[in-house]
């Protein structure tokens, strides 16, 4: 049952999320110069490296900071390979929207998520604005093969290191964008590290058998990951 219910809140998650900011380059990267210290002194301070407690809004903003390392990204020819740690909270947030800001809401669908661990991995085109499926191909039936390999066969090419665990893609969700823009986006969820390796780097491994890039790895440091603030309502 809980299986169920993580799959249909998984998908709920990323419906609202694709368009928000899993895409390459949608992320809003912070101006603490820019910000009224009397306004923001938590934000602002949490900037510094240590532990801090932050509201909605500006733990959201906190997450999708690609200075706060939660992000990371790699470039080869014309593609940008790119992937953002995702912790609970955030997806509860995101997933709920205004109603994450009711505490109650907020944790009975947080329990929905725990055991696993979320990233989005965003494929884009860097030079061209067209599909990026479209990017290279040589006709129809190799396009078609593309579409066939994310939407069933990419999840078993995605792998999570963590110290001497391998952990696969348990979850997984490809998002097209319909020449909207030039990406795509896989949503994926995996199961927690054992105990000996939770302070261990989080290093995700794609071999990507679409644009024959090899094996991209992306990391996310665990130093990182322990100076995510706490949420408070």
């Amino acid at each position: 049952m809980k299986a169920t219910l993580n799959k249909f809140y998984f998908s709920a998650f990323f419906a609202v999320l694709i368009f928000g900011c899993s895409g390459s380059n949608q992320e809003k990267t912070l101006k603490p110069e820019s910000m009224n210290a009397g306004l923001f002194p938590s934000l602002i301070s949490s900037l510094t490296g240590s532990n801090k407690t932050l509201k909605a809004g500006e733990y959201i903003q906190w997450i999708e900071d690609k200075n706060n390392g939660l992000i990371d990204s790699r470039d080869f020819d014309d593609l940008n390979y790119y992937v953002q740690y995702k912790p609970i909270d955030y997806v509860t947030l995101k997933t709920l929207g205004p109603d994450g800001l009711n505490k109650k809401i907020f944790s009975e669908t947080k329990k929905e998520y725990e055991g696993m661990q979320y990233f989005t991995l965003t494929l884009s085109n860097r030079s061209s604005q067209e599909d990026l499926l479209r990017y290279d191909v040589t006709g129809s039936e190799e396009y078609q093969h593309r579409v066939s390999y994310f939407a069933f066969d990419a999840q078993n090419d995605i792998k999570l290191i963590q110290g001497t665990d391998t952990l696969y893609c348990k979850l997984y969700h490809f998002e097209r964008t319909y020449n909207i823009g030039p990406f795509v986006s896989l949503l994926m969820g995996f199961d927690m590290p054992s105990k000996k390796n939770q302070s261990s780097d989080k290093i995700l491994t794609f071999h990507d058998r679409a644009f024959g890039n090899g094996i991209i790895k992306l990391k996310i440091k665990s130093e990182n990951v322990e100076k995510i603030p706490d949420l408070i309502f």
